[in-house]
């Protein structure tokens, strides 16, 4: 089975999987309504066939507990696998009110559970696409097998297509407010960077690429010089001021590609995608403390994939080894200039 892109949304997929399986059980019970309903009515036609369907799809819906959900969701095949599962239930549902007499079968109210179903978990687009195959069940059934008045059918098709309407503005009200949330729990409100969260799922993305692609990446985490001096001389909003300007140079400096991210205080990094060659990155480096040096001197560390590690965790350690190793050099050299000024 193919695989998203490294872009996937992992909360994207984390909720797509609760949300299948949050769907299993409706559709199960709807089940077991059914038999309910075909028990009360057992003199209708169709009796032992209906049952035997609507106990066959509770043990679908029990055997399908035991796929790999996580695995589907994010998977490049996930959405039409969610389609074709709800074009089972509405063929499901079809069947059902056709053998019970058409349209005019109170099984024909089951139509509304795929439309709520994917309000609630699917884009809006592949809710539109359950909205038309809904209609369209319900209006062939209507055409093919007739018994209601054509006044009923105008209502339930209205009704339909209007669940249909207000379930699409949900989908999409729902993933800009995803959307919206997910981009404010990435970001540091300080200097509208990636915070450590989104700087860390960003680093996961970049370097599922490379591994995919066969190309570079590389890492530069540095901190401020003396930074807690600005915050205990000039006060707290002096050194927020610095933070926020810290990251509108470097945005000037790095390509639009490129990744800042607030990792804690006054420590950032940066993900340099494909740098084309290892001795790019510390040129941007030496490019980066330059920029900020109109204001601070800041410490420095590289590392680069694959050359310096393969995962995240040996990339940090390189990189956090290299700065150790610059800010033992700046302080070096702070102390000699004191030195030289007495």
């Amino acid at each position: 089975m193919g695989t998203l892109g490294p872009a996937a949304d992992i909360h994207s997929v984390a909720f797509r999987t609760r949300m299948l399986r949050i769907g299993l059980w409706p559709t199960g019970f709807a089940a077991v309504f059914c038999i309910g309903y075909f028990a009360m009515t057992w003199d209708g036609p169709y009796r032992p066939f209906l049952t035997t369907m609507a106990f066959l799809t509770i043990l679908g819906t029990l055997a399908m507990r035991g796929l790999p959900i996580e695995r589907i969701a994010s998977s490049a095949w996930r959405e039409p696998f969610f389609l074709s599962w709800s074009a089972t239930v509405i063929a499901v549902i079809t069947a059902m009110v056709a053998l019970d007499g058409g349209v005019t079968s109170p099984t024909a109210a089951l139509y509304f559970l795929p439309l709520v179903y994917a309000s609630l978990a699917y884009p809006t687009w592949s809710l539109i696409v359950v909205g038309v195959m809904t209609i369209g069940a319900y209006l062939g059934v209507a055409i093919a097998l007739g018994g209601a008045a054509t006044t009923s059918i105008y209502m339930w098709l209205c009704t339909l297509v209007t669940a249909t309407w207000i379930c699409a503005q949900q989908a999409a009200n729902h993933a800009e407010q995803s959307r919206v949330l997910g981009e404010m729990s990435r970001t540091d409100s300080l200097t509208e960077c990636l915070n450590r969260r989104g700087f860390e799922e960003r680093f996961a993305i970049e370097l599922a690429r490379c591994r995919r692609d066969g190309t570079h990446l590389g890492l530069i985490v540095f901190d401020l010089d003396d930074f807690k001096a600005v915050n205990d001389t000039q006060g707290h909003a002096a050194g927020d001021d610095l933070l926020r300007w810290v990251v509108m140079r470097m945005r000037d400096v790095l390509r639009p590609v490129d990744a800042i991210g607030r990792l804690g205080g006054d420590e950032f990094g940066v993900l340099l995608p494909d740098p084309g060659t290892r001795g790019l990155v510390p040129v941007l480096r030496d490019r980066l403390i330059d920029a900020l040096s109109e204001r601070t001197g800041a410490s420095a560390g590289i590392a680069t994939h694959p050359e310096d590690g393969p995962d995240q965790a040996a990339l940090h350690q390189a990189a956090d080894s290299d700065l150790y190793g610059s800010k033992l050099v700046n302080r070096a050299q702070r102390r000699q200039d004191q030195a030289l000024k007495t």
